[in-house]
């Protein structure tokens, strides 16, 4: 569904009777209020994409043995490179699309011959660590030597400017993001009625993602393939 469709289905359910919607056959956001209606859309599709692993994506790390930290920032990316006060562009993308700035939680880490190595695991002398939820610190690491970091993915930014831009949702969770919209903008709304339609709305996306969570609707099992390297020859 793109974002044009779901104007029209904000504005036939959720959003419909407010000042918001205009027209009749077809009905749609106001074009004044569509920038205010995708901000709380790109808000919603943060809380889900984080709620559930909605998107994995990976990236190539290339180590340097006096850097043991490394921050998964398009500030490093070789496609990107040269940046000014950065003399070691670690993230390779060289060879695919450039490293977008989109991770909400690294999910796992392969070493150079495609083995998942231990998160946070202090107990073991080769655990990789993520002081923060988009930093890699490895302890020991070899110069020449790459890993593939696995991450969880956020959605694009919609902007009200291209409509025609897919929304990536399940179908089951398409009402949950309807509910979280609504939800927002009548919580700016400063009236009771508007209060209480708010919480209304907040607690059926709640409702909706109880639900396929506990239906598994939305599968959180991957198969991890390492295409990257593969692809570029390191295993």
């Amino acid at each position: 569904m793109n974002l044009q469709d779901f104007y029209k289905k904000l504005a036939n359910g959720r959003l419909s009777n407010t000042a918001m919607v205009e027209g009749v056959d077809p009905v749609t956001i106001k074009a004044v209020h569509q920038p205010k209606v995708t901000d709380a859309i790109n808000e919603g599709l943060v809380r889900l994409y984080t709620r559930f692993i909605l998107n994995e994506k990976d990236v190539v790390i290339g180590l340097k043995d006096y850097i043991t930290s490394y921050r998964l920032n398009s500030l490093y990316s070789e496609s990107l490179a040269p940046q000014v006060g950065v003399p070691y562009s670690y993230i390779l993308d060289g060879g695919g699309p450039v490293f977008s700035d989109d991770i909400i939680k690294i999910l796992y880490v392969y070493d150079h011959d495609g083995y998942e190595m231990p998160l946070n695991d202090t107990t073991y002398y080769k655990s990789i660590f993520t002081p923060r939820f988009d930093t890699v610190q490895v302890p020991t690491p070899i110069t020449g030597e790459v890993i593939n970091v696995v991450y969880q993915a956020k959605h694009i930014t919609l902007t009200s400017l291209e409509p025609l831009e897919e929304i990536i949702l399940p179908d089951t969770l398409y009402g949950a993001l309807e509910a979280y919209v609504a939800h927002l903008l009548f919580a700016d709304i400063n009236s009771d009625d508007a209060k209480f339609k708010s919480e209304k709305q907040l607690a059926r996306y709640e409702e909706i993602c109880a639900d396929v969570r506990l239906t598994d609707a939305v599968s959180s099992t991957t198969i991890q393939t390492n295409t990257k390297f593969i692809n570029r020859g390191w295993i």
